[in-house]
């Protein structure tokens, strides 16, 4: 998620996105607190009490016995449902009972009287049935004693007859009782959806310290949508908030489209090889919402109906989702611990996401979104954690390549400055002294220029001017022309200089290339330095025209250190080396530095 230079950031932004989490959780819990301790003071009236038992189930006219709810009668689809129960003889000024119905339009009667009546018939704009609700049935004083009747009608089997606990009280407790059920809900929900806002806005804000901006907006997308699918999920009272038609249509479309930001947040986690199979599961939950909304809108088959192909999407998402786990254990080696973390977290999501379909089909409404809820703080601590590990690993692994940086510059300027190097070149101001004491001159300085820059290299640990390097190419070129005089021709063609290198990576190239290319070479030999650029990156070309070699015999082991080079340009730089040679025509080597930004 974050990239190579900026690893140590992560523990500060997993410590933000915590602290914010927590301080909305504060904040919401105070106020539900204070909001219970106000209502209980304000609101007058009987509490409510449990008024579920001793039901008489009546089907087609015909009792079939005494029940206590919940209950679910198993009836045929628009087969009407009658329980019926005596109210309490003594009657109140001001009282209620309520109830929840799944997909059901109701009718309540004390004998011939309606009381109540909830039919969204004429007023949805698509689907067959009335959304789930929370019905509110005022009691005239006058009909203590008598027996109340409750009937149900709907279009589904699944939701014919099913009735919630029935509760008995002052209206005002009654809403007082279900909004102290149902705000804690609403504030986990809350928290979820603040947590996903601040994991997509921070990818806008902290691009320049992430890998991959898209990963981190796909999961914030995810969390936000996943918090909005759960408040859906949340059966709040339509007497307090009356959106049950809208709530039931987001709640479709909602668990339609959840999964694509998820599995677009995977493509870029998994390795490429697993992409086309995350693209095809992208590819069915969107035929899946496209297929399902037309249906729905035309009426031909309401979201209702289809469901059960949203839950075999999920099922043949999460059944694809175990096998490239499976296969990933098997094929990989080692496994860090934040892919074991994540599929932890993906399992907790599988199974929470079975138990809510689970709940969904048994219409316990109570329990909806519980199972969601979890699964999705289950999922989301093992993604912190598992950032929190990773960091860690990082560090340490961060700590051990700088060691290795540190021996590869020791031994590179040591195999730099070997004793037959110094020997020779100390030869050669000696017999210049007598024969050319200017050169001689001019030789100690440029000597002396190289000896500091190899042993500098070995505590710097960051990158260098390359006119730097450039310098430190000339000085090492302008020792061994004394030695080669006019055998050795060197050009310069020098472009773009205006970036950074590691220090000692293109000096050392220059240095194969006339010991193992000009000196093997029969004759004169001309080794070039040049730098181009292209739209990604800065290049420095090393050609000469020498011996060459056999690339398929590998590097001449004589070469100075082509591996520690390799290292530090790739560690240091992200830059990479190219070598190619031609048996007799010369070699060419090219390193290639990502431009920043």
């Amino acid at each position: 998620m974050f990239n190579e230079e900026n690893r140590e950031n992560r523990t500060a932004y997993i410590l933000f996105l915590t602290a914010a989490m927590l301080a909305f959780v504060i904040l919401l819990w105070s106020g539900n607190l204070r909001f219970e301790a106000r209502t209980e003071s304000l609101v007058d009236g009987p509490s409510p009490v449990n008024f579920s038992e001793g039901w008489t189930l009546t089907q087609e006219g015909v009792e079939t016995g005494i029940i206590s709810m919940p209950h679910k009668s198993g009836a045929a689809p628009n087969v009407p449902v009658t329980m019926s129960k005596k109210l309490p003889d003594t009657g109140f000024d001001d009282y209620a009972i309520c109830f929840h119905t799944a997909f059901s339009s109701v009718e309540v009667r004390v004998g011939d009287r309606l009381l109540y009546r909830y039919n969204s018939d004429g007023m949805r704009p698509s689907g067959k049935a009335t959304p789930n609700h929370w019905n509110m049935v005022q009691i005239p004083p006058d009909c203590a004693g008598q027996t109340i009747a409750v009937t149900l009608r709907s279009p589904y089997r699944v939701s014919s007859g099913v009735l919630s606990p029935v509760w008995l009280g002052a209206p005002l407790k009654l809403t007082s009782y279900l909004l102290r059920q149902y705000i804690p809900q609403m504030m986990v929900c809350g928290v979820f959806m603040i947590l996903g806002l601040a994991i997509f806005v921070s990818s806008f804000y902290l691009r320049s310290l992430l890998e991959d901006v898209c990963t981190v907006r796909c999961l914030g997308i995810f969390v936000v949508l996943a918090s909005l699918w759960m408040v859906n999920e949340v059966e709040f009272p339509g007497f307090i908030w009356d959106f049950g038609y809208t709530m039931t249509m987001a709640r479709y479309i909602l668990s339609m489209i959840c999964p694509l930001p998820y599995l677009f947040y995977l493509m870029h986690r998994f390795p490429r090889e697993y992409q086309p199979a995350l693209r095809r599961l992208s590819y069915m939950f969107s035929a899946n919402f496209f297929i399902l909304n037309i249906l729905h809108l035309t009426n031909v088959a309401d979201f209702m109906e289809t469901a059960w192909v949203t839950h075999t999407c999920y099922a043949v998402m999460f059944l694809a989702l175990l096998l490239i786990i499976v296969k990933r254990f098997r094929r990989e080696r080692p496994l860090g611990a934040y892919f074991k973390l994540e599929c932890a977290g993906m399992a907790l999501m599988a199974v929470s996401l079975g138990a809510e379909i689970v709940l969904y089909y048994q219409m316990d409404y109570m329990r909806n979104g519980n199972y969601l809820r979890s699964g999705l703080f289950g999922y989301i601590a093992c993604l912190f954690a598992a950032l929190l590990m990773d960091t860690r690993h990082k560090r340490e692994e961060t700590a051990r390549i700088g060691r290795e940086l540190q021996d590869s510059r020791l031994r590179l300027m040591i195999s730099q400055i070997q004793p037959h190097f110094i020997y020779n070149t100390l030869s050669s101001i000696r017999t210049l002294i007598k024969l050319d004491p200017d050169r001689a001159y001019n030789l100690v300085y440029d000597f002396s220029k190289y000896l500091r820059a190899n042993i500098d290299s070995i505590g710097q640990g960051g990158m260098i001017p390359f006119a730097q390097e450039l310098e430190h190419i000339r000085n090492y070129c302008n020792i061994e022309k004394v030695r080669f005089g006019d055998k050795l021709a060197l050009v310069y063609e020098i472009g773009p200089d205006g970036f950074e290198v590691p220090p000692l990576t293109v000096q050392p190239l220059v240095e194969n290339a006339i010991k193992h290319g000009i000196r093997g070479k029969n004759g004169d030999g001309t080794v070039k330095v040049s730098t181009f650029e292209d739209e990604h990156s800065y290049m420095v070309e090393v050609l000469d025209d020498g011996a060459g070699f056999d690339p398929a015999a590998g590097v001449p082991k004589t070469s100075a250190g082509l591996e520690n080079i390799r290292l530090r340009l790739q560690e240091i730089a992200g830059a990479c080396l190219e070598i190619n040679s031609i048996p007799g025509k010369g070699t060419r080597a090219i390193v290639r530095i990502p431009k920043q930004g």
